[in-house]
Order: C-alpha cells, then sequence, then structure tokens
C-alpha cells in the first residue's frame, strides 16, 4: 500500500483530527504522571533510607564518640559508603568540630530534603547530654543523573509507541472506515438492476454493516414496489383492452340488431302498404320505433334468453339459482388457505366403504386427522369398544398408542406398525395430498401372532374386566400376517389419496370458473383502485408529514423545557454513559464545582472532583458508589462524602447516583448532588445547643401541653428531683408539683399564650419525697406543630433559708438598736443636768449638746 493511501479525507479526516490529538495527550499525560510517580517514590525511598540509616548507625556512633574512638567512627563511616547517591558522611563534635568524615564535604546539597542529621546523646543517670551530631547527605547530581537516565529510556519507548500509535490508527482508520466508505460509494453508484442482481455484502456485524444492511433493504422494497407498481399498470392496460374490445363487440351487436330492426319495421311498413291496395285492413300497427331508433341512435329492446345472453362478448353470466351474487367462491376450501381432509372429502360417503372393506378383510380401518378428530372409520373390535375404550386405565392406554403411533408418522416414515399398550396391534400410513400430510390412514386392532391368553387374563384381572367375555371379544381378533399389511395401508391410503385428489381438481375447476366470472370485473375496478390509491398515498403522505412535524415540536418543546428545569434546579445533576463519560450536566453542577462544560463532556467527573476522601485520602474508583450506578446499576444515596473544586478545596455533600437501564441493560447513570455544608454549620449549631441546653446549670423541662406530662428534662433538672430520663419522661407535672393542678396549669398556659413569660415561685417534690423550693420560669415554645411549655427551675430553698436567716438577724440588731438608742438617750439627760449644775455653780458647762 503507498504512504499517500493514508491520507484521508471526509469522515475519517475528521475522526482522525479528533482521536489522534486526543490520543497523543493522553499518553504524554499518562507519561508525565508516571514520571512524576516515579520521581517522588524514588525521592521517598531514598529519604527513608537515610532516615533509617542515621537511627541505626546513631547508636554505634554515639558509643564511639563517647569513647572518643576516632577508628572506629571512621570505620562506621565507610561502611556507609555504599548508600545509593551518598555524597558524604560527617560527624561532629560536642564542640562542633569535625572528627571524621568521608565523601565530598565542601559541596552542600542544594535540597534540604537530602541532609540527615542527628544529635549524639550520651545518657548519664536520669541526665543525658549532647555530645556531637551526626550528618548524612545524598549526591543532587547523582539523582539527577538517575532520574534523566531514566527520561530517556522512557521517553524513547513513549515515541517508539506513539508512532506505531499513529500509523496503525491511520491504517486502522483507512481500513476500517475509509475502504468501506469507498466500497459503499463505488456500490451505490452502480445501476439500480446491477445493486439489486449483485447486492454488497458485508461480513461484520458492526454499524457500517446495519447501513447496508438497511440500504439493501431499502433497494430491495424500492425494487419490489416498482415491480408492484408495474404489474398493477400492465393489469390496468389489460383491463382497459378487454373493456375496450367488450365494448367494440357490444357496439357491433347494437349495430347488427339495429339494422335487423330497422329491416323488419321496413318490410311491416310494405306489408300495411299492399294489405291497403288489396282494400284490406293494415296487418301491423303504424310503427314509430324506426324515428325512435334513428333520432336516438339507440337500437329497440331485443328480447333473449339467458343462455344467447351469457353467451354475448362482454357479458357477465347470471348467478346460478341459490348463489349469491356477492359471494366470491363456492363454499369450500379455497386456494392457499388451510387445507383439511374433512372440506374436500365427502367423509359420510366413506364409513359404508370402510364397512364393506372391513367385512371383505377383516380389519377394521380409520382416517383420522392431525389433531386425532375421527373422520371416517368402520366398525371397531368388540374388544376395543366394549372393554378397552370403557376402562379409564385402558382407555389412557390406547390414547397415548395412538399418539406414539401418530409422532412416529410425523418423523417421515411411510407407514407404522405398533402394538399398543392394551396388547392389540395398530397400522397407519401418511394420507398426503399436494406435499402436505392432512391425516393419517389407520388399520387395526388386529394381532401378528396368535395371542398370549396369559397375559390378556393378567389384564382382564387388573382392570376389573369380565374374563370370560373378554377373552371371547379377544378370539374375534384377526391374526394378520404382516407381509400382507404393506398392501392393505397403501390400497386404503391410495384410495383416500386418489378421492382427495380428484376433490381437489374439483374445487380448483369451480374456483377457476368463480375468478374468470370475477376478472373482468376486478379488471374494470382496478383503474379505479389504482387512481384512488394514488390520491390515498399523497394524503397518507402529508398526513405523516404533518405528524412528524407536530411530533418534532413536541420534542422541541419537551427538550426545551427539560433543558429549563435543569438550568434552573438548583441541585447538580449530570449523567453518564456505560463507561462512566459525562453526556450532560447542568449549570449548578458546573458552579459548584468551579468547571467548565468544555472540561466535563466526554471525561469521567471521578478524578476531577471525586477523586479523595473528606481527609484528602485517595479515593479508589471501584469503591465509588458513582462508578457502581453504571457499571453494576446499583443504587445509592450517600450524605458523607466530600466532592471537590478544580482549585482543589473540598465541600460536604449529599447525592444520590441511580442507573440509567434500556431494555434490562444498565446504559449509563444520573446523579444528583447538592452541597450540604450550610447544614452541617446548622447541624452543629443545632449539635452545640443540644449540648448547652444539656449541661445547663438550670433546670430545663419540656412539658406536652395535650398531656400536661414532661417529655424532656435535661442532666440538671433530673439530678435535681433524682430521676434518670427513662423515669422521668412521662411524668405528670402534677406529681412533681402538687400545687400545680391540670386546671391551673391550664391557666398558665392561657397567661403565656401571648409570647411573653412568667416567673413564679413553687415547691417540687423530689423522688425521695424531699420539698425543694424553686423559682420557675415558663415560656410556650412552638415547634414543627408541636407546642411545649418550655420550664426553667432554679432551686431557692437555700436562698430561702439565708433569708430566713437575715430576718432574725434583723429582729436581733433592732432589739440591739433599741437598747444601745436609750441609753444614748440617758446619757444625754445626765449630760445635761450636769451643764445645768454647772451653771447654777457660774462654772461653764463641761458639755456640749448637739442638737
Amino acid at each position: 500500500m503507498r504512504f499517500s493511501s493514508f491520507f484521508v479525507q471526509g469522515l475519517s479526516r475528521k475522526l482522525l483530527m479528533i482521536h489522534l490529538p486526543l490520543t497523543v495527550v493522553a499518553v504524554l499525560a499518562v507519561f508525565a504522571v508516571l514520571e512524576v510517580d516515579y520521581y517522588h517514590k524514588e525521592h521517598a525511598r531514598l529519604i527513608e533510607t537515610l532516615a533509617r540509616v542515621v537511627n541505626v548507625q546513631g547508636v554505634a556512633v554515639e558509643s564511639a564518640v563517647w569513647e572518643f574512638d576516632l577508628a572506629h567512627i571512621r570505620d562506621l563511616l565507610e561502611k556507609q559508603t555504599h548508600l545509593p547517591f551518598l555524597q558524604s558522611a560527617i560527624v561532629h563534635g560536642s564542640g562542633g568540630e569535625i572528627l571524621a568524615s568521608v565523601g565530598d564535604v565542601l559541596k552542600p546539597p542544594q535540597s534540604p530534603d537530602f541532609r540527615m542529621e542527628r544529635q549524639l546523646l550520651h545518657q548519664s543517670g536520669s541526665k543525658s547530654r549532647v555530645i556531637g551530631k551526626l550528618v548524612i547527605t545524598i549526591h543532587d547530581d547523582g539523582i539527577r543523573q538517575a532520574l534523566m537516565g531514566h527520561l530517556k529510556v522512557n521517553g524513547s519507548i513513549l515515541l517508539a509507541l506513539m508512532l506505531i500509535l499513529i500509523v496503525g490508527t491511520l491504517y486502522g482508520v483507512r481500513v476500517v472506515i475509509g475502504r468501506p466508505l469507498e466500497e459503499f460509494r463505488n456500490a451505490i453508484e452502480r445501476p439500480m438492476e446491477e445493486q439489486i442482481r449483485s447486492p454488497l455484502k458485508w461480513k461484520r456485524s458492526d454499524e457500517l454493516g446495519d447501513v447496508l444492511h438497511a440500504y439493501n433493504g431499502m433497494l430491495e422494497g424500492r425494487h419490489t414496489a416498482e415491480i408492484a407498481m408495474r404489474q398493477r399498470e400492465e393489469d390496468l392496460r389489460q383491463a382497459v383492452r378487454q373493456a375496450q374490445e367488450a365494448g367494440a363487440d357490444a357496439a357491433r351487436f347494437n349495430r347488427l340488431a339495429t339494422g335487423r330492426e330497422i329491416r323488419m319495421l321496413e318490410l311491416k311498413v310494405l306489408v300495411n302498404q299492399l294489405s291497403v291496395q288489396l282494400d284490406r285492413s293494415p296487418p301491423f300497427a303504424t310503427p314509430h320505433a324506426k324515428d325512435d331508433a334513428i333520432s336516438t341512435g339507440e337500437s329497440p329492446p331485443l328480447p333473449c334468453n339467458e343462455t344467447e345472453c351469457s353467451t354475448l362478448p362482454g357479458t357477465l353470466s347470471p348467478p346460478s339459482k341459490g348463489e349469491n351474487p356477492n359471494s366470491s367462491a363456492p363454499p369450500g376450501p379455497r386456494l392457499g388457505e388451510e387445507l383439511s381432509l374433512e372440506a374436500i372429502l365427502e367423509m359420510a360417503d366413506m364409513n359404508p366403504m370402510f364397512d364393506a372393506f372391513c367385512t371383505a378383510v377383516g380389519i377394521p380401518a380409520a382416517i383420522i386427522d392431525l389433531n386425532a378428530k375421527v373422520l371416517a372409520a368402520s366398525r371397531w373390535q368388540r374388544a376395543c369398544t366394549d372393554f378397552h375404550r370403557t376402562n379409564s386405565v385402558t382407555c389412557a392406554r390406547c390414547i397415548e398408542s395412538d399418539m406414539d403411533l401418530s409422532r412416529s408418522l410425523q418423523a417421515g416414515e411411510e407407514y407404522a406398525l405398533y402394538r399398543c399398550k392394551n396388547g392389540l396391534t395398530d397400522a397407519a400410513s401418511p394420507i398426503v395430498v399436494n406435499g402436505r400430510h392432512l391425516a393419517n390412514m389407520f388399520v387395526g386392532q388386529f394381532l401378528l401372532e396368535a395371542p398370549d391368553w396369559d397375559f390378556f387374563r393378567t389384564q382382564a384381572r387388573d382392570v376389573g374386566f369380565d374374563e370370560e367375555a373378554y377373552l371371547a371379544a379377544l378370539s374375534e381378533v384377526p391374526v394378520i400376517d404382516e407381509e400382507r399389511l404393506p398392501s392393505i395401508l397403501g390400497f386404503l391410503t391410495r384410495f383416500a389419496k386418489l378421492t382427495a385428489t380428484m376433490c381437489m381438481e374439483r374445487l380448483q375447476a369451480k374456483k377457476s370458473e368463480t375468478d374468470m366470472r370475477q376478472g373482468r370485473q376486478a379488471a374494470m375496478n382496478l383503474a379505479e383502485d389504482a387512481e384512488r390509491a394514488r390520491g390515498e398515498l399523497a394524503d397518507y403522505q402529508k398526513h405523516l408529514e404533518s405528524l412528524v412535524e407536530e411530533r418534532t415540536t413536541e420534542l422541541r418543546s419537551a427538550e426545551e423545557r427539560s433543558r429549563l428545569i435543569l438550568d434552573c434546579v438548583g441541585e447538580g445533576i449530570f449523567g453518564t454513559d456505560a463507561g462512566g463519560q459525562v453526556h450532560f450536566i447542568n449549570p449548578s453542577a458546573l458552579k459548584m464545582l468551579s468547571l467548565t462544560l468544555e472540561e466535563v463532556i466526554g471525561h469521567s467527573l471521578h478524578p476531577l472532583s471525586h477523586h479523595s476522601y473528606p481527609d484528602g485520602s485517595p479515593y479508589p474508583i471501584e469503591a465509588c458508589p458513582m462508578w457502581r450506578a453504571f457499571t453494576y446499576g446499583d443504587t445509592s444515596h450517600v450524605d458523607d462524602e466530600y466532592m471537590w473544586r478544580k482549585g482543589g478545596d473540598g465541600f460536604p455533600v449529599e447525592y444520590s447516583a441511580l442507573p440509567i437501564r434500556r431494555e434490562g441493560a444498565v446504559v449509563g447513570s444520573v446523579v444528583t448532588f447538592k452541597d450540604i455544608t450550610e447544614r452541617r454549620r446548622t447541624e452543629s449549631r443545632l449539635r452545640f445547643t443540644g449540648h448547652v441546653v444539656e449541661n445547663a446549670a438550670e433546670a430545663i423541662y419540656w412539658i406536652n401541653i395535650d398531656n400536661d406530662r414532661i417529655v424532656y428534662a435535661n442532666t440538671a433538672g433530673r439530678h435535681l428531683l433524682g430521676y434518670n430520663q427513662e423515669t422521668l419522661v412521662g411524668v405528670h407535672i402534677n406529681e412533681i408539683d402538687v400545687e400545680l393542678t391540670s386546671e391551673r396549669f391550664a391557666r398558665l398556659i392561657g397567661e403565656i399564650a401571648s409570647g411573653e413569660s412568667l416567673t413564679r415561685e413553687s415547691r417540687f417534690l423530689a423522688r425521695n419525697r424531699q420539698s425543694i423550693d424553686v423559682e420557675l420560669t415558663l415560656f410556650l415554645a412552638e415547634f414543627e406543630e408541636n407546642s411545649h411549655v418550655v420550664v426553667s427551675a432554679k432551686d431557692i430553698t437555700k436562698r430561702h433559708q439565708a433569708e430566713a436567716q437575715i430576718r432574725e438577724k434583723m429582729a436581733e440588731l433592732e432589739k440591739f438598736t433599741s437598747v444601745a438608742v436609750g441609753r444614748e438617750l440617758r446619757m444625754i439627760a445626765l449630760k445635761e443636768e450636769i451643764n445645768a449644775l454647772n451653771i447654777e455653780l457660774g462654772r461653764e458647762q463641761p458639755y456640749k449638746i448637739v442638737e
């Protein structure tokens, strides 16, 4: 094949322009991923090896440094030179001085990952001290050289594979698409007759084969339609010719009849004239038919009998007496219909013949059709009619034997001989008319040898026959030599065939006569039918075009509605084919995933947005419910996974993955998902709120307003009353607050129904029957059609005790105050009295009294 043949045009070129770039990009991407993965694995392996060496050798180096055995330190470092890409190994003392080293110690590594340090410690009692450090570095250049060598080898292999892939793709497109299309184009350019004689064959079962099969079917249908149309046109022309010939014959007959009638009228006129000349009255009335005939151009009616009329050209024979004029065929089977021997033979005439045959030969005979219906038969043996057919057991054996014998005939045997399960023998031969197996000729029952009396006696006892009468009936059964059976069966079978054939010929003759009588009328109707058919086809075509247009409009409207629904829905929706490639996705999904339509369509969404677990670990595609939906047909609903945006940040989602089935097979899947980040936050806040309520310092109770019973109590509430959660839920409020009856609680609900809270003091009764003074705050909470009274209770027993103590102290203080004030007043009075005495004595007042 010349290299220029690889360059293709049209559809193949378009396929190559799409396939080759995608394939090359995919191969390069896989190569890049593999090389990056190889680099990271080698990097991790080197770091792991380095860390293991440092940790393992560190202990030995610590011991050698503590003992200051430099030679041993040097030996330990020399043992590490076998490490790949080793640059240097250095042991520093506690002051930073180099105690020993191997390798290139002057060149620093370019990457900090390739340098490993370990402090050398000496354990002394419970303390440890730093005595130095061990530093090992890896040579960067060696790693890069190894990586470049690996890249060169793999790159060469990749280049060869890509060349093979490109050449193979070009050749495959040429062979699989280009050459078949060229053959198909050359085939359809041939003349129509040649295409029909030798249609293009296609051995492979693929889409092109389906197209060729459909094209060949279209050609065959078109050819058949053209043949049928030409045949109908030929029939129409033939009918027109026959109608023209019949019209010509009728016109010729009419002309002859008209001339004859005119001649007779002329003779009558001449006779009348001669009679007048002889003074006689005219024997004929004055005729006017001549003038009428001449003026109208028609002949007067002529008498004719049925025989004459039936022989005139172009006329139809009248229906015979008793015949339905509208019927198209005489009674009986028609050619092409399913034939039955009962329909073509006079079975009533066959029974006497079979009786005579039985009397002459001594063997009963019968004709039985393929449905086990007896069409004609002679008398049977008395052993069968009086015994075998009257007992349920032996009758079942008879029927089973008949069916076995019929099956052996259907296998194509000329005749079959069968010993029935009751001990007698039957023989049968098929009756075939015109290549059709219509019925079977049976002869029997008889015996081929002397009867086995012991067998028949045992059978009589088993089924309950009268043994003597049964054996007497068996003695009447004839014994026939087996060599005579073919001639007997052959005579009966050939007789039935001959009779059936004669009947068939008679039916065919009647059918031919009827067809001839109907042919002329059918020919006249053919032209009208053809014209009517053309009109109906045109109307039908217009109707189909209108239906197609309406259906197309409906489909477009439905598609537009579906698109609008998908565009407007807030949830993300995308569908995949059976291979997992996305073939549709709505804008909400693209927005949540920060992707474009071009990045998604035709690609799997798992590596784009579902590649990792919430903790960042890889998510195998085999464990993904979305993958299982289009692979195994599983239905899933998940609410604990993450999807990832293009930028790398993930968000929690809830999604459902459902398979799409067509005729029981999974052809794809549809996935709906939504961002539940806000729901997670709300759930977290609800959990926090529940935690706060449960662990609040004050006792909190929820009371159902329908039955006044506690439905929830937090930890403080349960602890306050001495209950646990199970025993407290369902307790009536009156059991813990004896003063709060149902009527009083209803009034409290009415007070807080407006939304305001109510604070009051009360006394609770704990489980141990101890009274607890509480301060209650009540408000009405309504949520999801449920109404509860929320009660916040604070234990104020100690507060009441403190208030009582304060009141006692205040009483004591008042008593003390009253005593102290009286004493002060007494002292003031004494001071005033002393001042008055001093005034009387002419002295100064010693006390100053403040008012």
